[in-house]
């Protein structure tokens, strides 16, 4: 792990994260002023020059100053001071469209039943900016699929939405007529195997030459049969060469 030896620098990026700015690093935090040190070190790791941060430099941060501003409990952090957070309110004056991102294998699903609440946050986060919804999105997905929300369609459907700072808005369950989704991209075509070659049919008291019966070589003509009687001539021969060689020695 690298070693990280300003400890204060770090400790005022995390108090303007956490107590001034959340949602301008795509974060929401909870009621107490609590987020996950997970989703916090993934928001930092897109940020350049933190991305070296681990767990490590967030409890350092918090446990080696007396009088650090921030707090961990258990796997949460928060800042002690929040009085400047935008504190969650209700979205009377929402832009025509809002933004999230899903996993590319929630596609169909959001193509066939909406958005529905996929954690348990209560509440789904979107964007007024397609940029950021991305960056939320690349969180849980490489490549993930932007969704566009037509906020009318979805107050008109009973839809009650709240900004979490400027960035940020929640929501609940959103119905599909009320979404703009890109289609299912085309899925590849199965390999067309190579044609086999017909095989001529097989009729009964037929002979069946495979190709092994063949030379290699078109222009190769096929060997002559072998004479059965030239063998026997030979060992005829042999036989008598050998009586001839038993009488001379006699």
């Amino acid at each position: 792990m690298r070693v990280f030896n300003d400890t204060r620098r770090l400790e005022k990026m995390l108090l303007y994260i956490l107590g001034r700015r959340p949602d301008e690093f795509g974060l929401v935090l909870d009621p107490q002023g609590f987020v996950g040190m997970k989703v916090l070190l993934q928001a930092l790791q897109e940020e350049e020059g933190w991305r070296f941060v681990r767990q490590g430099h967030l409890r350092e941060a918090a446990w080696r100053q007396p009088d650090s501003g921030i707090e961990i409990q258990g796997a949460a952090i928060r800042a002690r001071h929040r009085e400047a957070v935008l504190l969650r309110r209700p979205a009377l004056d929402l832009p025509k469209r809002l933004y999230t991102a899903v996993r590319r294998r929630s596609h169909d699903r959001v193509l066939e039943n909406g958005l529905a609440l996929g954690d348990p946050t209560g509440y789904l986060v979107l964007s007024v900016e397609e940029t950021m919804a991305q960056r939320i999105g690349r969180r849980r997905d490489s490549a993930p699929v932007l969704i566009a929300v037509g906020t009318a369609c979805a107050q008109a459907a009973g839809v009650s939405f709240q900004y979490a700072g400027e960035l940020l808005v929640l929501s609940g369950p959103l119905p599909r007529d009320c979404l703009e989704i890109p289609p299912l991209p085309k899925s590849r075509e199965p390999a067309v195997p190579a044609e086999r070659p017909r095989e001529h049919p097989v009729h009964p008291g037929s002979v069946v030459r495979h190709l092994g019966d063949f030379s290699q070589d078109a222009g190769t003509p096929p060997a002559a049969p072998r004479d059965r009687s030239a063998w026997k001539r030979d060992r005829r021969r042999s036989r008598r060469m050998k009586e001839r060689l038993h009488q001379g020695e006699d």
